[in-house]
């Protein structure tokens, strides 16, 4: 990336290639919780402009914890555009089973995981949208 040389902090290649910028296949990067996606210098865009480096790399992952983003780079009347996706294919995965899991991959939420996956959900609405007090879910 001109004479800049920045480092992704994952990145996945096919087995058998060798380890070069232009042999990546899937780009991860992971920020503290602290930094937002849209952030200037460490958010989506940082990922983003790293798949465009990676002429080979089809996916890419940008994760804080909180929030997690996946993307499928496309190219479009010569444009590269990336395309939010649910999630990337594991090993051996077409992107359609990517996208929709099968019955026997889903698990029961245990403890109180699903309680606070929706406190979570409910606290980014109520911050991001300018709702005070509101119980969006319940009794988050």
């Amino acid at each position: 990336m001109g004479s800049r040389k920045p480092r992704a902090d994952l990145v996945v290649f096919s087995s058998g290639v060798s380890h070069a910028q232009e042999q990546a296949q899937i780009i991860v990067e992971c920020k503290a919780q602290t930094v937002k996606s849209a952030d200037r210098k460490d958010g989506v865009g940082q990922l983003q402009s790293y798949m465009t480096a990676c002429p080979n790399v089809i996916y890419g992952v940008w994760t804080n914890s909180l929030e997690r983003f996946c993307y499928r780079k496309v190219t479009r009347d010569n444009l590269v555009v990336y395309e939010d996706i649910p999630d990337i294919p594991r090993f051996g995965q077409t992107e359609t089973e990517a996208e929709r899991p099968r019955f026997d991959q889903l698990k029961p939420a245990t403890s109180d995981a699903l309680l606070f996956g929706f406190r979570r959900c409910h606290d980014y609405i109520a911050g991001n949208q300018g709702l005070q007090n509101l119980k969006l879910f319940g009794n988050c």
